[in-house]
């Protein structure tokens, strides 16, 4: 967990990646067989190796949180880890979305012997990053695992990587999870030796929607999280303009799925 520790000290607000890029730069750069670039807004494109196709990982080099103390220290206790600041008492985010990701994808790199990797900027401010990618860089990958950009020829997926309550200053990475989020990604580079071409199947406009249904699930779910009382008209009126696929009857589906949840892990409802 060394190396994540030191991801996590690392400061790295939207608009303000420069030490991140930095770091993974001067990281990369003693691993063997390696070539960095970078384009306009910032992103780096990691190539190891020679073949005529690659895996590729992704992940955004970005961070929501604010507070983040010259003191701040990454916390182990048990199978969790925090961030702390002991000068002024108080815990601070991790910035684990995404450097959780940026750990994988650098434990990969220096494991296998051809990959790539991108690093984007803004991803948590309108994907910035990724909006304005390289997008020659995936031509020869077979598959890319949690993208930040879509509409690539070939499958892509996106994996739950141990953080939790992201965006806030609770969050807190559970290291069982963060380790079972590694090995799926290593057991997907060994065994998916193949391009997958990315088929999209379009039954109705429930599938059409499906990433963005997922997205506001997430941010919905982490909002009703904090306590307060909102109702099915409230969230339709913060996210409509976020979602904007989503209908009424989409956020009474969302609204209802977290409190049934609720129910089923707490045996009651936080009415």
């Amino acid at each position: 967990m060394k190396l994540l520790k030191k991801l996590y000290k690392v400061y790295s607000p939207s608009g303000k990646e420069r030490a991140m890029i930095k770091f993974i730069w001067n990281y990369t750069k003693r691993i063997t067989g390696t070539k960095v670039e970078t384009d306009a807004v910032g992103n780096l494109y990691i190539t190891k190796g020679e073949a005529e196709s690659y895996p590729c990982i992704v992940a955004h080099l970005d961070q929501v949180q604010r507070l983040h103390s010259k003191d701040f220290t990454a916390i182990e206790t048990g199978e969790i880890i925090f961030g702390y600041s002991s000068r002024n008492k108080r815990q601070e985010g991790l910035g684990a979305d995404d450097k959780n990701g940026i750990w994988i994808a650098l434990k990969c790199l220096e494991k296998y012997d051809t990959l790539k990797l991108a690093f984007f900027v803004g991803e948590e401010v309108g994907c910035v990053g990724s909006g304005k990618a390289v997008m020659d860089f995936f031509n020869d990958c077979r598959f890319v695992i949690q993208p930040d950009k879509r509409g690539l020829q070939v499958s892509c997926i996106n994996l739950s990587c141990g953080y939790y309550e992201p965006h806030t200053d609770h969050e807190f990475t559970v290291k069982k999870d963060l380790m079972n989020c590694l090995s799926l990604v290593e057991h997907i580079i060994e065994n998916c030796t193949e391009p997958y071409p990315h088929q999209t199947e379009i039954l109705d406009r429930r599938w059409r929607s499906y990433d963005e249904f997922d997205e506001a699930v997430d941010e919905i779910f982490a909002l009703l999280d904090q306590g307060e009382l909102w109702s099915v008209e409230d969230l339709y009126y913060i996210y409509h303009s976020v979602f904007p696929e989503l209908d009424m009857e989409d956020y009474r589906r969302i609204y209802t799925e977290y409190y049934n949840l609720n129910t089923i892990e707490y045996g009651e409802q936080k009415l």
